[in-house]
C-alpha cells in the first residue's frame, strides 16, 4: 500500500471519528494504522503532494473533537510514533509541534474557562462550566503526556548540537503548564493536578536536560500540592525524579546539583513527604481507605532503595517508614496493588544483598546493614504474621 493510499485511509478513519457509534473503533484503528505503517507513512514526508504533518494534525484535531480521553490518547500515541521515525530531525520537531498545537490551544481555552468560572460564586451554571472545563483540561494534559511519552528513546538521534525533538512543543506548552500549576482552582482539582504531574513526570524521563533548570521550582510546587491534596501522582513524580537523577547525568548538571547535593535534596524530600503521609494516614484516612496513596508511597520508597539508597537509609523517618510498611501489610491486606508495592519494598530492603546494584550503591547499603537488620528483628514477627 503506497504512502498516499495510507494517507487516504487515515483521512477516512479521521472522518469516522465524528460518528458517535464508530468513534471508539476508529480511534483504535487510527492508532494501529499509524503504528503498523509508520515506516511507509514517513516516506510521505518526501512524496510530492503528500504532507504527513498536515495529515497527522487533522487526525489529532478530529480526535480532540470527540472529547473522549481514550480516543485522544490513542491518536496521540500513533502520531508520536510516526513523527519520531522521520529521518530529518527538524521535520520531526516541526511535525510534533504541529500535532501538539491544537491540544495546547484547547488546554489554554479550558484553563481560561475553568479560572473564569471559579470567580463566579453561588452559580450552578458556573459550577457546571467549571466542571466541564476541568474534565477537558485533564484530557488535554493526557494528550500532551502521551505525545511526550512516545518520544522517549529518540533524544539521541540527530547531529550534535541539535535541539531536542520536543523543544518546540515544550516551548509552546510550558506557559500553559506554569499557569495551571499556579492557579489554586487547578491545584485543588485532583484530575487536573494528576494530569499536570503526569506530564511533568514524563518530561523528567524524556527531556531531563531541558527540565533540570526548573527542577527545584517544580519540586517546591509538587510538595505544596501534596501537602494539600495528598495526590498519589505527586509521589509518582518524586519516584520519576529519583530515577532520572540517577540514570541521566544531564539533569543533575542542569539542576546545579552534584552527588552530595542530590542526596541532600532527596533526603529532605523523603523526610518531609513521609511526615506528611504519616499524619494523613493516622488523622484523616486509614491506609486501607487510600490504597493508591499507599501504593505510590512504597513505589517511591523502592525507587529510593534502587537509585538513591543513601538518601533513604539516612532519612530521619526511615525507621518510621519501614514501620508503616509493615502496618500497611496488615491493614491493606487483600488490596492487590498497595500490598504488592509494600511487599516489594520490604523484601528488596531486607534482601538488599541479593539485588544487583552498582558497587557504590552496595557499599552505601553496607554502611547501614546493621540498621536494616535491627528493623527486621523489630518487625519480623509482624511481617511473618501478615504474610500468612
Amino acid at each position: 500500500c503506497p504512502p498516499q493510499s495510507l494517507l487516504e485511509i487515515l483521512a477516512y478513519l479521521s472522518a469516522a471519528l465524528s460518528v458517535s457509534g464508530a468513534a471508539e473503533a476508529s480511534g483504535k484503528s487510527i492508532r494501529l494504522v499509524l503504528i503498523a505503517s509508520a515506516g511507509k507513512l514517513t516516506k510521505a514526508a518526501t512524496s510530492p503532494g503528500a504532507d504527513i504533518s498536515v495529515a497527522l494534525t487533522q487526525s489529532m484535531e478530529a480526535a480532540l473533537n470527540t472529547n473522549k480521553q481514550t480516543i485522544m490518547a490513542s491518536v496521540a500515541e500513533g502520531c508520536a510514533r510516526v513523527s519520531v521515525q522521520l529521518r530529518d530531525k527538524s521535520k520531526t520537531r516541526a511535525t510534533l509541534s504541529a500535532v501538539a498545537a491544537p491540544t495546547i490551544l484547547r488546554a489554554r481555552s479550558a484553563l481560561d474557562a475553568m479560572t473564569s468560572s471559579s470567580t463566579v460564586e453561588g452559580s450552578g451554571q458556573a459550577a457546571g462550566q467549571a466542571d466541564a472545563a476541568s474534565q477537558a483540561l485533564a484530557s488535554y494534559l493526557g494528550v500532551i503526556r502521551e505525545l511526550v511519552r512516545f518520544c522517549d528513546g529518540s533524544s539521541s538521534r540527530g547531529r550534535a548540537g541539535d535541539s531536542h525533538i520536543l523543544s518546540d512543543v515544550l516551548t509552546a506548552a510550558w506557559p500553559v503548564l506554569n499557569d495551571i500549576s499556579s492557579h489554586p482552582t487547578c491545584r485543588a482539582n485532583e484530575a487536573v493536578l494528576s494530569g499536570l504531574l503526569d506530564v511533568h513526570s514524563q518530561l523528567l524521563s524524556v527531556v531531563p536536560a531541558l527540565i533540570g533548570p526548573y527542577f527545584k521550582d517544580l519540586v517546591t510546587f509538587v510538595v505544596k500540592a501534596y501537602e494539600v491534596s495528598f495526590c498519589p501522582s505527586a509521589l509518582d513524580y518524586v519516584s520519576a525524579a529519583v530515577e532520572s537523577f540517577d540514570s541521566e547525568e544531564s539533569i543533575g548538571v542542569a539542576a546545579g546539583l552534584d552527588e552530595n547535593g542530590k542526596d541532600l535534596i532527596f533526603n529532605q524530600l523523603l523526610a518531609h513527604l513521609s511526615q506528611c503521609t504519616f499524619t494523613y494516614v493516622t488523622q484523616t484516612k486509614r491506609p486501607n481507605e487510600c490504597p493508591q496513596l499507599i501504593k505510590a508511597l512504597f513505589e517511591m520508597a523502592q525507587r529510593y532503595l534502587l537509585f538513591c539508597p543513601g538518601a533513604l537509609c539516612q532519612c530521619p523517618e526511615f525507621s518510621s517508614l519501614f514501620g508503616l510498611a509493615v502496618a500497611c501489610l496488615v491493614e491493606c491486606k487483600g488490596e492487590v496493588e498497595s500490598t504488592r508495592a509494600t511487599l516489594i519494598f520490604i523484601t528488596q530492603l531486607v534482601g538488599w544483598k541479593h539485588i544487583r546494584l552498582p558497587d557504590a550503591k552496595m557499599a552505601k547499603l553496607t554502611q547501614f546493614a546493621g540498621g536494616i537488620d535491627n528493623l527486621l528483628a523489630q518487625h519480623g514477627e509482624a511481617i511473618t504474621q501478615a504474610c500468612f
